[in-house]
């Protein structure tokens, strides 16, 4: 499962940076541009805001990265990077100027352009003077490209900035990857405590699911270190806080399966497979116990 997950780091993240530039949307341009849910009319909002001459620039660039993370949602890597060049051509802010070389570096990396990727990583550690955010995106650039230490490496520098559930759950992945259990788990539970006091603390549901994930992640690490009966506990949990999430699931089917508690995972296969059919170690453990035509 962690080969599944190594490989989706970068399938399933786009860092949707340029969004709080329009957090308080003060026209109909801004509110269309900042529509996650509707591509087309954050690109026409966007577009609007790029090609008006009477938009401050620090909206101007927001509208380019905008733009730019929607032109990548359907492919259009050329645009999306034309994008960005633009925002930097007008960028003063430091911080602005590593958020425009972490969202062009990962348009690079979903093109695979490796090699410009990690450049604009480079240069985004360069104008990163406190949030580690840069240091986060190039420790996942580097754990996709499977270079692990210099992943942990970038990992640990992002927590000295600013510690947070994701980036210790990030590194947790990455010693998981080398096999080092204990520091895996050790971190997976930093994570949990992080991420439950940021869900405390923004009352987001998305926090929720994050720490849920948390869980998951500790789990299937307990799992893999043969802590079956401590690993039961957090998939509970992850199944509670990410009900929505398959992985979830498969995990604590497979911690059952392992228990012998039979019809529990079975259960847990059924439902994981409900909620996403391309699941294929469901598929997998109801062949294990003589299940697959439920």
């Amino acid at each position: 499962m962690w080969g599944i997950r190594t490989a989706a780091l970068w399938a399933l993240a786009i860092t949707c940076l340029a969004a709080p530039a329009f957090a308080d949307p003060e026209s109909e341009n801004e509110a269309l541009c900042a529509q996650f849910s509707d591509v087309q009319a954050s690109i026409r909002g966007c577009t609007a805001i790029i090609q008006s001459d009477q938009e401050p620039g620090s909206h101007r660039i927001g509208a380019y990265q905008m733009r730019a993370l929607m032109y990548q949602r359907t492919g259009r890597f050329d645009l999306a990077i034309e994008d960005f060049n633009n925002a930097l051509a007008i960028a003063l802010d430091e911080n602005d100027i590593a958020i425009i070389y972490v969202n062009r570096g990962n348009a690079y990396t979903r093109s695979k352009q490796y090699d410009k990727a990690l450049a604009d990583y480079n240069s985004a550690t360069h104008h990163d003077h406190g949030s580690g955010f840069a240091y986060v995106d190039r420790g996942r650039f580097y754990q996709f490209r499977n270079r692990i230490d210099l992943a942990l490496s970038d990992y640990t520098k992002a927590i000295s900035m600013q510690p947070t559930g994701f980036v210790f759950d990030l590194r947790g992945k990455a010693y998981s990857a080398k096999g080092l259990r204990k520091k895996a788990i050790a971190d997976f539970s930093r994570a949990i405590t992080h991420g439950e006091l940021e869900m405390q603390r923004y009352k987001n549901k998305d926090y929720a699911v994050g720490v849920g994930e948390y869980y998951n992640d500790r789990a299937w690490e307990r799992h893999l270190a043969k802590q079956d009966a401590l690993a039961l506990p957090d998939a509970d949990q992850a199944v509670r806080l990410a009900p929505a999430k398959a992985e979830c699931l498969e995990t604590r089917a497979e911690i059952h399966e392992r228990l012998g508690h039979r019809e529990s995972a079975i259960a847990d296969y059924l439902a994981a497979q409900k909620l996403d059919p391309e699941v294929k170690g469901a598929a997998e453990g109801l062949a294990r116990l003589g299940a697959s035509g439920r």
